[in-house]
């Protein structure tokens, strides 16, 4: 038979003519045959849009599915604890510097002095500045001029002991201290004698510094019989 002009354009493309498919008796639409396919051609598609199956079409096994490399576990770092000590000694109120810097020499002007100041009991750096100069900014420069003595944490004075403070000169009033005698006795030491004048065993400190020539004269040992001097001022003993 003569082919039709879309089977002519079809050979002319080099396919071939694809035999018309009679329908059945039946007066039914026809459709194509199902014989000679073949039995892996898939008739339907299930599952999800990330992982389709063809019907007929083998499972893959889990060996053939290739897993994806280990990743290192990132470890939690350590937490970090801060022990202070003496920490009924320590008050904060003052930022930390963020590191240590060194201290620059302070220049003295020619009509200022250095005044002793005691550190009282409840003392920090806001607070002398506050009560010293009015301006609790100056702590900045308190600590400037005791960098030696407190270290590198401006939190961290201890009563009892001493900063310098400069002022104009007319404004410094440095204490001179009156002692009387106290008489060691047996079983006595700085720290319950200072318990006992200054009420304060932590005042121990100035004890010490007020006998030193004495006590390296014994290696730092009290013995019974010894005269001990005790200042009755200049010191910022507890309420």
């Amino acid at each position: 038979t003569e082919p039709t002009p879309s089977e002519r354009m079809r050979l002319q493309a080099g396919e071939e003519a694809v035999p018309p498919v009679a329908a059945a008796d039946s007066g039914r639409e026809a459709v194509p045959s199902d014989e000679g396919a073949p039995e892996s051609v898939p008739t339907a598609v299930t599952g999800s849009a990330d992982s389709v199956i063809a019907e007929g079409t083998p499972a893959a096994t889990p060996e053939s599915v290739p897993l994806p490399p280990e990743q290192p576990m990132e470890t939690a770092p350590e937490p970090v604890t801060v022990v202070v000590e003496n920490p009924a000694e320590a008050t904060i109120s003052a930022p930390l510097p963020e590191q240590p810097q060194e201290v620059e020499p302070t220049i003295q002007p020619p009509d200022s002095s250095w005044q002793l100041y005691m550190i009282a009991p409840g003392d920090f750096l806001i607070k002398i500045a506050k009560h010293e100069y009015g301006d609790w900014q100056m702590w900045r420069k308190i600590y400037h001029w005791n960098r030696e003595e407190i270290g590198d944490n401006p939190n961290l004075i201890f009563p009892y002991h001493t900063l310098d403070l400069l002022k104009p000169r007319e404004e410094v009033k440095n204490c001179v201290p009156e002692f009387e005698p106290y008489t060691v006795r047996t079983g006595d030491n700085l720290w319950n004698i200072a318990g006992k004048l200054f009420h304060d065993e932590r005042a121990w400190i100035v004890l010490f510094w007020d006998n030193e020539e004495l006590l390296d004269r014994t290696e730092g040992v009290l013995k019974p019989g010894m005269v001990l001097q005790v200042r009755q001022n200049c010191i910022p003993l507890p309420e």
